[in-house]
């Protein structure tokens, strides 16, 4: 006879018991038990087969009972890798240091304890820290380098990689930084082979720090251009020049916009008026990759009317990345709203007037030299 006791639970096959006949001549036999394939992850399963109760005058030796194994399956411990929403992340750059977290998820089984090491790859500078261990149980599950830790609940399978993206005055372009989950060790497991595994497709998250700080520059206009005095042409116009400057980075193309208008501040005899005095003007001056100035040219007007200083002004209206880029920084203006060059026509045709003699008649006169008297007719 022949009994399957000792079943362990969730088991994949049913106990039974037969009865072995050997006839004469017959050294071995052989036992089937079923066991059932299924998609469940499982750990280490075991059932026992004993022999028992022998007739016709045998006897059970060494060897009566045989244990038989059924390994973990299914992936009973996991398959480790990042979530859906952590395989790419952007994040600012902030004036303090900006945490930002990676969820780590185990899928299928969650049989033992897990340590996962992970470490960081390209703009090191910018994070912290740069690798570390996760650990993953039903009870404890992180554990970033030194200090961080986070627990976990009862049956929890997410665990989460803490990163802070260091804050710095250094204007920088768009920066990459991949997090690869590097090896899995299943704890108290000797065979490796058999232990959770990380999912190729999941090892890796591509964290995106946005350009900060200025980039591509700041946008203004030179010094010299901010208040610039020029006079009235004579005969035929003539054009003055203004320099925009892009200061800090200088990285992209980049549009600036521009127009003329009336200095409404000043009283309204000393307001250049368009298109009597200058051509008035709105358009774009584009600055290439690594330029730091942009010169644009205003027409002034000449006329025969006397005027007292007149004054006009260039406002730069606004800036942005040729070719539609978008992200946290863009190229800026230096005095948003505010960032005006003031072009004045010095007085010109005499508004003032001439001083002179009008002399119209020739008098005559005699003086006596005695008296030092004039007579006049």
């Amino acid at each position: 006879m022949y009994e399957l006791n000792s079943v362990s639970n969730r088991s994949d096959f049913i106990p039974s018991y037969g009865e072995l006949r050997f006839v004469p001549g017959d050294q071995e036999l052989e036992i089937a038990v079923n066991v059932v394939n299924d998609d469940v992850p499982e750990e280490d399963e075991q059932f026992r087969v004993v022999l028992k109760n022998p007739k016709g005058g045998a006897e059970i030796g060494f060897g009566g009972q045989v244990t038989v194994l059924i390994p973990a399956n299914d992936d009973a411990h996991g398959v480790i890798g990042f979530t859906q929403g952590s395989l790419s992340v952007e994040v600012e750059e902030l004036t303090k240091g900006n945490p930002v977290s990676l969820s780590v998820e185990r899928r299928r089984g969650t049989f033992r304890r897990l340590t996962i090491h992970w470490a960081a790859n390209g703009s090191l500078e910018d994070i912290f820290p740069t690798s570390g261990v996760v650990s993953l149980s039903l009870s404890t599950s992180l554990s970033l380098m030194a200090n961080f830790h986070v627990t976990f609940s009862q049956g929890q399978v997410v665990a989460t990689i803490n990163l802070t993206v260091l804050a710095d005055s250094i204007p920088e372009l768009k920066e990459r930084v991949t997090i690869t989950l590097l090896d899995v060790t299943t704890v108290g497991l000797d065979q490796h082979s058999s232990g959770a595994l990380i999912d190729p497709q999941r090892a890796q998250a591509l964290l995106t720090i946005l350009p900060n700080g200025s980039p591509y520059g700041l946008i203004g206009w030179h010094l010299d251009s901010q208040y610039l005095l020029t006079q009235e042409p004579q005969k035929s116009p003539t054009n003055v020049t203004l320099t925009i400057v892009r200061e800090q980075e200088a990285s992209g193309e980049v549009a600036v916009h521009y127009q003329t208008g009336p200095a409404l501040s000043k009283p309204p005899s000393n307001q250049a008026s368009a298109p009597q005095d200058y051509t008035p003007r709105e358009g774009t001056v584009i600055m290439k990759e690594n330029a730091t100035l942009a010169l644009i040219t205003i027409t002034i007007l000449p006329d025969e009317a006397p005027e007292l200083a007149e004054s006009f002004l260039v406002n730069i209206t606004g800036v942005e990345l040729v070719g539609g880029l978008t992200g946290a920084a863009q190229p800026s203006v230096k005095r948003p709203g505010m960032e005006v060059a003031e072009v004045t026509i010095q007085e010109n045709d005499d508004p003032r007037g001439v001083l002179q003699f009008n002399v119209s008649q020739v008098i005559p006169y005699t003086t006596t030299s005695t008296h030092m008297l004039h007579n006049y007719p």
